[in-house]
């Protein structure tokens, strides 16, 4: 017979609501007790009971961790965040959502049943995605691959949008190009990264550094640009990750007495109204998130609505990409 919150509560000698809020990170209840609790329940094997079979045409979007991340792009998460909220209900579904800033946490609105299915975002905990398996809940994770998380995944190919920009410049004459990303461990970030040294293929390391600056922020973007101006071969070039990057990264060249593009080319990624408004405009990576999501929340509605297609194995959906060339762009100096 199934471990049910009810009887973990017996077993942990608290109430069924404390097993509740500890489970889901809810408040209310101390967090060496929450803790305990949580190691208690997976040591006794306890996972949520599977959904309802009725459909309600409702679907949860649980975004992980905050939506300003240490060491993420809070612009980011909040486009994402907006364009799932107006695309949902497009779709004539209605929409539940949730923080989940506790890695160990199992979110609330999968515990009381509130939906039929789950978007992810937010880099998931691999554990959460692994528990939601296991639980028969239908899931789609966005922007994140199917390697990681183990769920079918949608992400934008990335990877291909920067190999292009790359291309692009060398055919303007461009030989010392610079990458500044964010950080190493997201898989979207390595994507983009390898998309990078695909385009420099030829180009030495020395030309083609890669710069790992961990914040997606104006002021980190400044402090990268400083770092690659002082290396002995300095770029006529430089793509960032994000356009927050992008934008300090211009900030810190006109504070230098440099003109972009006459004496250096900056390519951003996300194409944000920041980088369309900036003088000049700033060449970006369209990650196409109206059709990233578009696509998340078919495949989720086809896995709520045809219960065989849940015992298929998860799969990896990918958005293609394009560069928007801007006034930031021009040929190699002389």
């Amino acid at each position: 017979m199934a471990l049910t919150i009810r009887k973990l509560a017996q077993l942990l000698r608290v109430s069924p609501g404390t097993v509740s809020k500890a489970l889901s990170g809810g408040a209310g209840i101390r967090e060496d007790l929450a803790r305990e609790i949580r190691q208690r329940a997976q040591e006794l094997g306890y996972h949520p009971s599977p959904m309802r079979r009725r459909v309600n045409r409702s679907i949860g979007l649980v975004i992980c961790g905050s939506l300003a991340q240490e060491q993420g792009d809070d612009s980011y998460q909040m486009r994402l965040t907006a364009t799932i909220v107006e695309r949902v209900s497009r779709f004539g579904w209605h929409m539940n959502s949730e923080v989940l800033t506790d890695p160990a946490a199992y979110p609330a609105l999968l515990l009381e049943k509130r939906v039929d299915g789950v978007l992810l975002c937010g880099n998931p905990p691999c554990s959460l995605c692994d528990a939601i398996r296991k639980a028969d809940v239908p899931g789609v994770v966005l922007d994140d691959v199917v390697e990681r998380t183990g769920l079918t995944s949608v992400s934008a190919d990335a990877g291909q949008g920067t190999e292009a920009a790359v291309r692009h410049l060398r055919d303007m004459g461009h030989r010392r190009i610079a990458m500044v990303a964010t950080v190493a461990k997201y898989p979207t970030v390595l994507s983009r990264v390898e998309g990078f040294r695909r385009g420099a293929e030829g180009l030495s390391p020395d030309d083609a550094p890669v710069l790992f600056a961990g914040t997606s922020s104006v002021q980190q973007g400044q402090t990268a640009t400083r770092q690659l101006l002082q290396r002995r071969n300095k770029p006529t070039a430089i793509i960032f990750l994000t356009d927050l990057l992008a934008v300090g990264g211009m900030f810190a060249l006109l504070r230098m007495g440099l003109d972009v593009p006459g004496d250096i080319s900056i390519v951003g990624h996300n194409n944000t109204l920041l980088a369309q408004k900036m003088e000049p405009p700033v060449s970006s990576v369209d990650l196409n998130l109206g059709t990233m999501v578009d696509a998340g929340i078919r495949l989720l509605i086809e896995r709520i609505q045809e219960p065989g297609r849940r015992a298929a194995a998860p799969s990896q959906c990918l958005i293609p990409v394009h560069v928007h060339w801007r006034g930031s762009c021009g040929p190699a100096p002389s």
